[in-house]
C-alpha cells in the first residue's frame, strides 16, 4: 500500500564541446588586429609576444585557466506513494546542486569614468579578454504532487503539478554551450 523511494547521484560534465577550439582563436593563430608587414619590418615579428610594440586595443585573447576542475551536479529525491481505494498519490522532492559550472568571464573589462577607454582597462595593448572559468554554480527544488484515480477496464485519469525554483548565476548552466563575443 505504501513504497518509499529515494535516490542520491553525481554526475560530472565534462568540458563543453568547443572548449579548446576557442583557445586557436589566439594570436599567432587569429588576430583581430591589422598589422603590414615588409621587407623593413618582417623580421621584427615576435611570434612569442605578438602585440609588442602595437597599439592598444587591436588584440582579443580567449582563456581556459590552468586550474580548472570539472563541473558537477549532485541530484536527490525523496517520495512516498500511497494506494488508497484502488487509487495512487505520489509526493516526492527532488532537488539537485551544481558546482564549478562554466561561467563566462571579462577581466579586461574598462573602469567606469572620464578618459580614454583604452587606458582604463587593466591589460593596456589587448582589447577583449574573455574566458571560461568553472565558477558557476545552480541550484533546483521541487515538490512533485501526482494522483491517479482508476477507472474500470483501464481507464485512468492522472493530475500533476510541480513547485519548483530553479537558481543559477550563470549563463551556461544548462547547455554548457559557449557563444564567442566577435566585437
Amino acid at each position: 500500500k505504501t513504497v518509499i523511494r529515494g535516490a542520491y547521484g553525481i554526475f560530472y560534465q565534462p568540458e563543453p564541446y568547443n572548449q579548446f577550439v576557442f583557445l586557436s582563436i589566439n594570436p599567432p593563430f587569429i588576430s583581430f588586429y591589422n598589422r603590414f608587414n615588409n621587407s623593413s619590418n618582417y623580421q621584427s615579428w615576435d611570434w612569442y609576444n605578438p602585440t609588442a610594440g602595437l597599439p592598444p586595443g587591436g588584440i582579443q585573447f580567449t582563456y581556459i585557466p590552468e586550474d580548472s576542475v570539472t563541473p558537477f551536479l549532485q541530484a536527490w529525491s525523496l517520495g512516498v506513494q500511497r494506494e488508497i481505494a484502488g487509487n495512487v498519490v505520489d509526493i516526492t522532492y527532488a532537488g539537485n546542486k551544481d558546482s564549478h559550472l562554466w561561467a563566462r568571464t571579462w577581466p579586461n573589462q574598462p573602469a567606469s569614468g572620464p578618459g580614454d577607454i583604452e587606458s582604463r582597462r587593466p591589460y593596456t595593448n589587448v582589447s577583449t579578454i574573455a574566458g571560461n572559468e568553472p565558477i558557476g554554480s545552480g541550484s533546483y527544488n521541487g515538490l512533485q504532487i501526482r494522483a491517479q484515480r482508476r477507472y474500470t477496464k483501464g481507464l485512468a485519469f492522472i493530475a500533476s503539478y510541480t513547485l519548483g525554483k530553479a537558481l543559477t548565476n550563470t549563463q551556461l548552466a544548462e547547455t554548457g554551450a559557449f557563444v564567442p563575443d566577435l566585437q
